[in-house]
């Protein structure tokens, strides 16, 4: 009887309502970044959706949305200024637009407000949604890789994107022979794809042990970005550094330089591995690396000019993406990273997500917080995604979890300062 108890009192069981928090967090988190599962449902009916499911929470808990502590006030004010000077300087305003924008806002608010406990679920149920989806989509890859005609057709209604749609996985456009082979799943490129399963990688400190873990290792690898490459290997040494094991550390660096020249020698460097990874970290005669694609010419040259302009202060904002319906004078076609950001948003918006982002780490700060802070960062220098929800969100739950997962031991009953009793489940 006492091993029942005791194995009752170290599970988690959600509730209904907490339940429709995780569904409803998780429905925005994925349309913000138009995962195939829902890119082409109406982001109204999925945030109409979401906030039925919030609303249903909000109804249940209300009484802990009654006090707010000063770092929940200042949080919470600055995610509003954040995402009204992102909507409303980058957009045309709408009903739908400022819909979409009051429930994002809700959420963010209900995420700040839930206990500890609800946000460690709600990240549970997000990894294992992003799991299932991968195995789904990799399961279809596998098949489509071995020569096997699945059914398709071409998607042309994004006007930054063209796709294959394979219902359970989309091929990325066909710049090159080798995009072809780069696994993107059910998200808009590769790229996309890596980059989260690394943020989750490191959220679950690299354990292989875990088959999700392998999942998303297998998802990160076969999507040959070299991006998503840089944050599992730097998170990696983070990790190993945070637990002092220096010498295997010593030796994953020799591994991966190992790797690194066998890809380029094999076959005379004709192989997937040398093509999309390696040779895209030579150094060019400018000082540049040669797989830094973050910028076109166009970008460039109008950005050369902004500088120096009073622009600078707020951003170029929506006139970056022109009038035209072809897109021939939108400046940020074929851009990303840091640049486009602070090209749209000026010194004004760069403060802002930077200032939220820190204070909201310090306040969360451990070790682990401070390691994924700097994935984070470093992953916005190339995709600047801070203000979408499938980043944000994350970012909002991750650092006090990360935090509870640092000081508190596994499996240890502990009592936390909103007097709720809770365990250490990882997701």
């Amino acid at each position: 009887m006492a091993s029942k108890s005791a194995k009752a009192e170290n599970s988690y069981k959600a509730t209904g309502d907490v339940v429709c928090l995780a569904i409803g967090i998780i429905l925005m988190m994925f349309r913000s970044q138009r995962i195939l599962y829902v890119r082409f449902i109406s982001e109204v009916m999925i945030y109409g959706v979401a906030l039925l499911l919030i609303g249903f929470y909000i109804v249940k808990n209300y009484r802990q949305f009654r006090e707010f502590t000063g770092f929940k006030m200042f949080s919470f004010f600055m995610w509003v200024l954040i995402l009204m000077y992102d909507r409303m300087w980058l957009n045309d305003l709408s009903v739908p637009l400022m819909f979409c924008t009051v429930v994002s806002l809700l959420g963010g608010l209900v995420i700040l407000q839930a206990p500890l406990r609800h946000k460690e679920y709600v990240l549970k149920v997000f990894t294992w949604a992003i799991v299932c989806i991968l195995t789904i989509a990799m399961a279809g890859w596998i098949v489509f890789l071995c020569g096997v005609d699945l059914p398709n057709y071409q998607d042309t209604s994004d006007r930054f994107y063209m796709h294959k749609i394979y219902y359970v996985f989309n091929t990325f456009a066909m710049n090159s022979p080798l995009d072809l082979y780069r696994f993107a799943g059910p998200f808009l490129e590769p790229g996309h794809l890596g980059t989260m399963c690394a943020f989750l990688l490191y959220i679950d400190n690299f354990n292989l042990k875990k088959f999700r873990n392998i999942i998303m290792l297998v998802s990160l690898l076969m999507s040959i970005s070299l991006a998503a490459y840089g944050l599992m290997v730097g998170g990696v040494i983070i990790v190993l550094w945070q637990k002092r094991k220096y010498w295997s550390l010593v030796a994953m660096v020799a591994v991966f330089i190992g790797v690194g020249i066998g890809a380029t020698f094999y076959n005379g460097g004709e192989n997937s591995l040398n093509r999309g990874i390696v040779s895209r970290l030579e150094i060019t005669e400018d000082g540049d690396i040669a797989g830094n694609n973050r910028t076109s010419r166009f970008f460039d040259l109008s950005y050369a000019k902004f500088i120096n302009t009073d622009k600078v202060w707020m951003g170029v904002g929506k006139s970056a993406y022109g009038s035209r319906s072809d897109n021939a004078d939108n400046v940020t076609v074929g851009t990303a990273g840091y640049k486009r950001y602070f090209y749209l948003r000026g010194y004004i918006g760069c403060a802002m997500i930077l200032l939220f982002i820190f204070v909201y780490t310090y306040h969360y700060r451990s070790p682990r917080a401070w390691g994924f802070l700097i994935i984070y960062l470093v992953a916005n220098m190339i995709r600047d995604y801070p203000t979408k929800e499938m980043w944000m969100y994350l970012f909002m739950l991750a650092m006090p979890v990360l935090t509870l997962w640092h000081n508190t031991p596994r499996k240890k009953k502990i009592r936390l300062k909103n007097g709720d009793a809770t365990h250490l489940q990882r997701p």
